[in-house]
């Protein structure tokens, strides 16, 4: 079951994943040095695995929420990624989709999360 919490944490874990992804790069940088240890290894080996484990557990979030979405139809689908994923207002998000800001904010919304809590992931 996906909810509208579960999209509204999607950008921080986006953010998460980059961090990570940014830590491993710099210390696989670091390892490759001339001036490497063994204690180093030892210290700067065991966060890397840290890190990777972690970055592997929101990557599998953010997977489940990316299948999630793809089987909602596709304005639903839409109008889910631009508000949390992109953060577009949703008077752009109304213009983008054609509909009036009330559907879009109403009707819409209300029916894409409902159909979306209603998916198995």
């Amino acid at each position: 079951m996906m909810t509208k919490e579960d999209l509204q944490q999607c950008a921080a874990l986006c953010n998460e994943a980059d961090t990570l992804s940014g830590l491993i790069k710099d210390l696989e940088q670091r390892r490759e040095s001339p001036g490497w240890t063994e204690l180093a290894e030892l210290a700067y080996g065991c966060r890397i695995r840290l890190y990777r484990r972690l970055l592997e557990k929101v990557e599998r979030r953010l997977t489940e929420v990316s299948d999630a979405l793809n089987k909602l139809p596709s304005n639903e689908r839409e109008l889910l990624i631009l508000r949390y994923f992109e953060g577009w207002s949703w008077c752009k998000i109304a213009r983008k989709l054609n509909y009036s800001e009330k559907h879009v904010t109403g009707f819409l919304h209300q029916k894409a999360l409902e159909t979306l809590k209603n998916i198995q992931v």
